[in-house]
């Protein structure tokens, strides 16, 4: 292996990132956030609204529809304690068995002011819905370390974990955001294409669009196709460690569909350009590929077995292999096992020295200094990562979350 990734500095994806650049709300009109256009060096500044006008018939576009979900719920303890539990993935099944839950649920959660929750204290909402009184309960089940494992109890059978969540949870703010979530929120914070309920963070790349945009993009016949990756709170995390080496991706759940993956092989051979919507539609696409290189090795793995780990990419980076056998690997072995939509885990983060093999450009917004996801940026566009971003801060465009959009072609 000619490259080992794993020793790279962080302090070289540093920036100064002033607070007045992290806007608090979004513009009232999304999609009339500016966008920064990249390709081969040079820097166009236009508006997204002007996107279909950007792009071309030869290009196609990549969403995941995951759907955040209101998953911070806020209790109190006997002792007038107030806490608030983060619901981060549910305990050992997917995302939409647990939404669908009646009576009870078990998720790995993020618990503020967890000192104050004793391990034998249940916690509980009283609250009114369609004319009962009801009562919904939390008691911690593991201490998993920095998460915790909690079981929720409910007495009305004819409610789910997802109407529970969206009768009572908050949506998931940035913390940057420093501010309390208001009702706008839920559809601000949320893309106008979302579907499967999954998520804790948006893939903020998207909030850009609105449906009369995805409209006038059908209309210049460019392609559009959908995933889902339910984003995890690890995917925006900074790294907190000297090296990279140290920072420990968390594994999220995704899912692609075999019609999408047979147009994705259909547009890769005739040469089209993907453009991922989302560092989480990439980091899917991506594992696409790896998942039909692993099937490629052994072609007897189980599909709970269709799991990406972080590094594992790196290790045959040098292995010449061709994207589309991959592709159709994958293809053959949903067939052979019946799988309309396949269900796969990816950890993979991708860093300077990966080569990317199934897109070609990105659609995303400006992000934390120090976060993985400015060393996917930098594994896109190389060094030039720094001159994007200085033209950005130059020319007064709003970042992270709520911020200002760019189209990186690599």
């Amino acid at each position: 292996m000619s490259f080992f990734p794993k020793d790279i500095p962080i302090t070289e994806f540093d920036y100064l990132l002033p607070d007045e650049f992290v806007p608090k709300f979004p513009l009232q009109d999304r999609s009339a956030s500016k966008i920064l256009c990249y390709s081969k060096g040079k820097i166009i500044d236009n508006h997204f609204y002007n996107l279909p006008e950007i792009l071309n018939d030869n290009q196609v576009l990549v969403f995941n529809n995951t759907k955040v979900v209101k998953a911070r719920l806020f209790f109190q303890t006997k002792t007038k304690a107030k806490l608030e539990i983060f619901c981060l993935e549910p305990f050992e099944e997917s995302f939409e068995h647990a939404m669908l839950h009646k009576g009870k649920s078990v998720w790995v959660c993020l618990v503020g002011n967890a000192q104050k929750w004793k391990g034998d204290e249940v916690v509980s909402i009283d609250f009114e819905h369609e004319n009962k009184m009801l009562k919904f309960s939390a008691s911690l089940t593991k201490n998993l370390g920095n998460e915790r494992l909690v079981t929720f109890t409910w007495n009305d059978l004819s409610m789910s974990f997802s109407e529970i969540l969206e009768y009572l949870g908050r949506i998931p703010l940035p913390t940057y955001f420093d501010r309390k979530d208001e009702a706008s929120d839920s559809e601000n914070y949320q893309t106008c294409y979302a579907q499967v309920e999954g998520s804790v963070a948006a893939p903020t790349a998207g909030l850009h669009f609105t449906q009369e945009l995805i409209d006038n993009i059908h209309k210049k016949n460019i392609t559009q196709l959908t995933l889902t990756l339910h984003v995890g709170l690890g995917t925006f995390m900074p790294v907190r460690t000297d090296s990279v080496k140290e920072h420990n991706m968390h594994a999220e759940q995704f899912f692609i569909s075999l019609e999408t993956l047979e147009k994705l092989i259909e547009s890769k051979q005739n040469g089209k350009e993907i453009i991922a919507v989302g560092t989480t539609s990439c980091r899917t696409l991506e594992s696409l590929y790896w998942l039909g290189f692993k099937i490629y090795k052994d072609k007897n793995v189980l599909p709970e077995a269709l799991f990406i780990d972080q590094w594992e990419p790196y290790a045959y980076m040098d292995e010449v292999f061709d994207v589309i056998t991959a592709l159709k690997l994958l293809h053959q072995y949903m067939i052979e096992h019946t799988i309309n939509s396949l269900n796969g885990r990816t950890q993979i983060i991708i860093v300077p020295g990966y080569r990317f093999k199934i897109i070609n450009g990105l659609i995303t917004n400006f992000h934390l200094p120090k976060s993985t996801l400015i060393l996917l940026v930098s594994a896109l566009i190389g060094a030039d990562w720094k001159k994007v971003y200085n033209h950005a801060l130059q020319n007064n465009y709003r970042f992270l979350s709520y911020g200002d959009s760019s189209i990186l072609m690599a």
